[in-house]
């Protein structure tokens, strides 16, 4: 379509300035026998190129052509001209030819689409125009009439050596009527009906458009799925700015070395508000959506990569084989290697179901997506309901560093390999996602009034040897009701007085290779009113083995693993004064009787120990200590004497407390 509209440009241009520098008897004898050749030219793509009456305009350097009719060969596909006036013209020279206004009007285009049930597709224009439009007299290049992506390129080349302060057209109107939906029996959908309003493009000029706009769009239909019923839609104030027409054509052009690095396509893209909605289906509401600092890279990213997958494609019906799905997962890996995103959201999303369901979030947002990878995606602010109608909140849901190419390459690699993929090859999936972080869930338990709160949720993972992650990370931070904890804890917390157990979590793990050590650190975990726990543990002769994935290789690894130092420390918030009540009340003690007997015990079984040891005895009066003093903290560190085995350990599991003591140095106390 844009080759046949640069053809009748032209042409118009040619005619105009024919009529500017002769005589108009002149002009009209010469600039009618180089109009036929322009639509001769067309005839090799549309048999019928036809046109009605030429006027000309001297003083204006003007020309009218009407009724402009185009038609292929087939009949499939018609383009109407009602009219095409042209003034100020000039050229051509240079092989370019100018005019400083180009209004096109009653402008038709129809075709027959290639797809089942072959539906009818066609767009209307009452008025189009051009204002200082300047380019080349014909496309650079014939195309023949069965390459469409020639076509594709040889336009957009043409744009890119064309220059325009604006192409408007007040409204634009398209109908889509046939379309089926794809089952058998397939009935007939729509017809669908859009309208653009406002249609803008600014700024053409050095293989560039500075914005192209569109103020409202709407789409109608009486029929557009049997379930669902009428559909109805509006979309405001669509808009491209920095368009880069250059980096386009990169994409078509075969014959230039393929540049390895990103490339801007469009600064930014917008559109909203958004609604769309069904007459006995559902309705869609959004604020607006913004995309931003669009770009590719040639090297994965062509038309040549399309071509690729559609060649890879098996038959419809046909199922891939190994190979292709191979092929076409590659290829596809690749184009997602080639996109790159600055930034994309959607914003303010409300979805409305019958019956009486619905759902909104306040965001969906996508940042650095490149090289295949992004790195993070995120929703925020959902609110909706459970199946039993209980509300839920989701303040926000991300994803970190999400690999969608390596992704899409592993899922042929574990399609071909099915139920017997090896365990290093499941785990490695692991890696495809570098973490998750949640924020501000409210749900509420069936048949409890309080929601469960979960504040904050991180968990993150890296440095991978092979498919094992060496560093992991874990925070937390959540709220529980106390009649969901307490059928576990015999009523202490309802005894106590905490309707909501708060709890805190900071878990950490880190291997550092030159020492070979694997450290257990941050190790923390508080329940607020009750008590805060923290601990850091060493495990030394840890060796690269342990993150091979055979299992067989990481338990031999394992049992040459040793106890590295440990230090962890217990600090009283309230706890200690809940569980001795709650241990008196089941007793039948007084509190100070129930603390007494606790105390003793702890006294009786460091003196049983055959093995007499000065570290027990100190540990057990740190923890006399501890139960003593409200609000205190234990602090207990061991160290190995000697290297001390894990698997050594575990084979004294049962022994003499004393014994086991004495393979460490032991140190306690208790601060307030």
């Amino acid at each position: 379509m844009r080759k046949t509209l640069v053809g009748i440009i032209a042409a118009v241009i040619i005619i105009g300035t024919g009529a500017y520098f002769g005589t108009e008897l002149w002009a009209q004898f010469r600039t009618k026998n180089q109009v036929e050749a322009v639509f001769d030219s067309l005839r090799a793509t549309f048999p019928v190129a036809s046109h009605g009456r030429i006027e000309l305009y001297s003083k204006q350097r003007g020309v009218k052509i009407s009724d402009v009719i185009l038609q292929s060969g087939d009949g499939a596909t018609t383009i109407k001209f009602g009219q095409i006036f042209a003034v100020g013209t000039r050229g051509p020279s240079g092989g370019r030819v100018a005019a400083a206004r180009i209004e096109i009007t009653n402008w038709e285009f129809a075709t027959t689409l290639p797809m089942p049930g072959k539906p009818q597709l066609s767009y209307k224009a009452p008025t189009i125009v051009m204002e200082n439009f300047s380019g080349p007299v014909a496309l650079n290049q014939k195309i023949g009439a069965a390459s469409m992506i020639e076509a594709l390129r040889a336009s957009l080349e043409y744009v890119a050596g064309s220059t325009a302060d604006s192409i408007t057209a007040p409204k634009l109107t398209a109908t889509l009527t046939g379309l089926t939906s794809g089952t058998a029996p397939a009935p007939a959908l729509g017809p669908l009906e859009y309208t653009y309003s406002d249609i803008a493009i600014r700024d053409i000029r050095d293989r560039r458009i500075g914005s192209m706009t569109t103020e409202r769009i709407t789409i109608t239909s009486e029929k557009a799925a049997p379930d669902l019923g009428a559909f109805a839609g509006a979309m405001a104030k669509l808009s491209f700015t920095e368009i880069n027409i250059g980096t386009m054509l990169t994409l078509f052009d075969q014959t230039q070395p393929k540049a390895d690095t990103y490339l801007q396509m469009y600064k930014q893209a917008s559109i909203g508000p958004i609604e769309f909605r069904f007459s006995t289906g559902p309705a869609f509401q959004l604020e607006g959506s913004t995309i931003e600092d669009i770009g590719v890279r040639p090297s994965k990213l062509s038309m040549a990569a399309f071509l690729a997958i559609a060649d890879s494609a098996p038959k419809t019906g046909t199922p891939p084989s190994p190979e292709q799905l191979r092929s076409m997962m590659d290829q596809l890996a690749n184009i997602y290697e080639g996109i790159h995103i600055g930034k994309f959201e959607l914003r303010g999303m409300k979805t409305a179901m019958q019956p009486n369901v619905s759902f909104s979030m306040a965001a969906m947002r996508m940042t650095g997506f490149e090289n295949g990878r992004i790195a993070e995606f995120a929703f925020e602010g959902m609110d909706g309901m459970s199946p039993q109608k209980d509300p839920i909140h989701i303040g926000r849901f991300a994803l970190k560093g999400v690999h969608m190419a390596d992704l899409l390459r592993r899922t042929s690699e574990l399609a071909q390999t099915g139920p017997a993929t090896p365990t290093d090859k499941l785990i490695g999936l692991s890696a495809l996602l570098e973490g998750l972080e949640i924020k501000d869930v409210d749900a509420r338990p069936a048949g409890n009034p309080e929601p469960v709160h979960i504040d904050t949720f991180s968990m993150n993972w890296g440095q991978f040897i092979g498919a094992i992650p060496s560093m992991i990370r874990l925070t937390a931070k959540t709220s529980v009701p106390a009649g969901l904890a307490d059928p576990g804890l015999g009523g202490m917390l309802a005894e106590a007085g905490l309707p909501v157990i708060t709890t805190t979590l900071d878990l950490g793990s880190g291997w550092d290779e030159s020492s070979q050590t694997l450290t257990v650190s941050p190790a923390a975990v508080e329940i607020d009113k009750a008590f805060a726990f923290s601990a850091k543990i060493a495990v030394n002769n840890v060796t690269r083995v342990m993150f091979s994935g055979d299992p067989v290789l990481t338990m031999a690894a394992a049992d040459q693993t040793e106890i590295g130092p440990i230090e962890f420390s217990l600090r009283d918030t309230g706890g200690l004064t809940i569980g001795l009540a709650h241990y008196a009340k089941i007793k039948g003690l007084t509190p100070e009787d129930a603390k007494k007997q606790i105390i003793d015990s702890v006294n009786e079984t460091a003196k049983s120990s055959p093995q007499p040891n000065a570290d027990v005895d100190a540990v057990a009066q740190a923890i006399v200590q501890f139960i003593d003093t409200p609000g205190s903290t234990l602090t207990i560190k061991v160290t190995p004497k000697d290297k001390v085995k894990f698997k050594q350990l575990f084979g004294l599991t049962g022994a003499d407390p004393g014994a086991v003591a004495n393979l460490f140095t032991v140190e306690a106390k208790t601060t307030k």
